[in-house]
């Protein structure tokens, strides 16, 4: 198979080296060019990759040696990103989540579909050891019958004034906003290892206090949401902000 030339989009944040070891690590993609808003950073891991160096995120998509982008941006650009793409007929694989709302996200999956472009989002939590060890346990029948599954997702983080995360008008919903993006990814796990599964509760726990969680009934997302404000280690306020009830797909 030949190698596919494929640029990076946002190469310094967390996930941008990651991405861009198991692209060399795949033996047929081979990075080109990126591009990401700091230019020293954006120089300094071209450098150290042997790359190019773009000046512009539509000079490293426009590159005559891509055919692919790696887009590991923020989640309220992916869809503008995705669509920039396909209309210069790049293929696109986007960090998960998809986008930050179904309609960007639908009008993506259109627009790819009627390009005859390949559109891949970042869910392989199937593919990990522990998930295909599972999964060959309970094919042997050495678990016997499994009728419940129960998932934890644990993950250490923070914000700051610095970070996209914390501005409301980009990261609208918060933590749960970020919970759901793990979540498919457990679920994606659960459907693989006991066909379809049903989600019954979403929670998320954040290092300020807030507990925010979503329960799943009828076709419906309870959102329950508690806040606590702590100053100098002391509990100083404590309250219900849970949000509406609002209709989903999700089973």
């Amino acid at each position: 198979m030949s190698e596919v030339g494929a640029a990076l989009i946002g190469p310094s944040g967390m996930w941008g080296p990651k991405i861009a070891d198991a692209a060399e690590r795949a033996g047929n993609l081979r990075l080109v060019t990126c591009y990401g808003r700091d230019e020293e950073r954006r120089r300094a891991f071209a450098d150290e990759r042997g790359i190019e160096a773009a000046e512009s995120f539509e000079a490293a998509v426009e590159h005559p040696e891509v055919e692919a982008v790696l887009l590991v941006t923020p989640n309220d650009v992916h869809a503008e990103q995705a669509l920039a793409c396909s209309e210069r007929g790049r293929h696109v694989f986007v960090e998960k989540p998809i986008a930050d709302a179904v309609a960007a996200a639908e009008r993506m999956r259109d627009a790819f579909a009627a390009a005859g472009l390949v559109l891949a989002v970042g869910h392989g939590m199937r593919r990990l050891g522990g998930a295909r060890r599972t999964k060959e346990l309970i094919d042997d029948g050495a678990l016997g019958t499994v009728v419940l599954a129960e998932a934890n997702w644990s993950l250490t983080g923070s914000s700051s004034p610095q970070s996209w995360r914390w501005y409301r008008e980009r990261n609208r919903g918060g933590p749960l906003m970020q919970t759901p993006r793990d979540v498919t990814g457990i679920v994606e796990v659960g459907n693989n290892l006991l066909g379809k599964v049903r989600v019954q509760e979403i929670f998320k726990v954040s290092k300020i206090g807030t507990i925010a969680g979503c329960r799943v009934t009828d076709g419906l997302i309870r959102r329950q949401a508690k806040a606590r404000l702590i100053r100098d280690g002391v509990v100083i306020w404590e309250g219900d902000i849970s949000s509406r009830t609002v209709a989903t797909t999700a089973r």
